[in-house]
């Protein structure tokens, strides 16, 4: 097996800290947002093969999604915290292409206010009011201004992208590419993720998110979608993304 080394990137996001129900914002406290990708129960790394089925490996070279509308929610009270509006992930950045490495995006936030929250709401993908811009809109720093995250053809901002490889002997080596790409409103996910924090004042807190992909091509335990329904390569049929979208509400948790 090789080694996994790990890299620590930093996720750019558009932040707001308003406050739904009329919530005053007093005392506050720190939160760091930690993202990190899996396949099972093995973190996600570049250039490793990953077991599939009893023949089947895959590797992926690419797993990146927006993340969106992201915020704190105590149901009991019905206060919810805005946390930020957009972002992008990239699990496996094009320029650390050494094989085996793992990396942990994770974002600073300073002012967030203290109480009992016990959901996570969080948007996989661009919601449709923005999904309506372009990357003209928008300078290259922000989330959207970046050409290479539109699909033109579609009028629409890649949501989510996959690509890899799969080796159909387990021998190591790649036999057959495939790619899933989504966007489109109708696929923009809204997830509600459960959890139990209680933010105090000027008490550092943090949260984990694991993105696991195994869900996403996994029927029922241990049963795994046949890879002949996976595109080689993406065309603007949507068939399995519309089929995996659904998927990240149980794909997405929080350690």
């Amino acid at each position: 097996m090789r080694k996994l080394s790990f890299f620590v990137g930093f996720l750019a996001l558009i932040c707001c800290s308003a406050c739904k129900k009329n919530r005053t914002i007093g005392d506050t406290a720190p939160l760091e947002l930690h993202f990190q990708a899996a396949f099972g129960n093995q973190p996600l790394a570049s250039g490793i093969y990953f077991p599939y089925s009893e023949e089947i490996d895959i590797s992926f070279d690419d797993f990146s999604l927006f993340v969106s509308d992201a915020s704190l929610f105590d149901p009991a009270s019905g206060f919810e915290t805005e946390l930020f509006e957009i972002g992008h992930l990239d699990f496996i950045p094009a320029n650390i292409p050494t094989p085996g490495v793992v990396t942990h995006i994770q974002r600073d936030l300073a002012a967030v206010p203290v109480g009992e929250y016990t959901q996570f709401g969080l948007g996989i993908g661009v919601p449709p009011d923005l999904n309506l811009n372009t990357p003209s809109d928008y300078s290259m720093t922000h989330p959207l201004g970046n050409r290479d995250f539109y699909w033109s053809d579609l009028n629409t901002y890649i949501f989510v992208h996959i690509k890899g490889h799969f080796d159909l002997n387990n021998d190591g080596v790649a036999d057959r590419p495939f790619e899933i790409k989504s966007g489109t409103n109708l696929l923009f996910q809204k997830l509600q993720i459960p959890l139990q924090i209680n933010l105090r004042k000027n008490q550092p807190d943090a949260l984990t998110f694991t993105f696991d992909l195994k869900k996403l091509f996994e029927l029922q335990t241990d049963t795994m979608v046949d890879i002949t329904t996976i595109p080689e390569v993406q065309s603007e049929d949507l068939t399995f993304a519309k089929f995996i979208s659904p998927r990240f509400q149980d794909a997405v948790f929080i350690e």
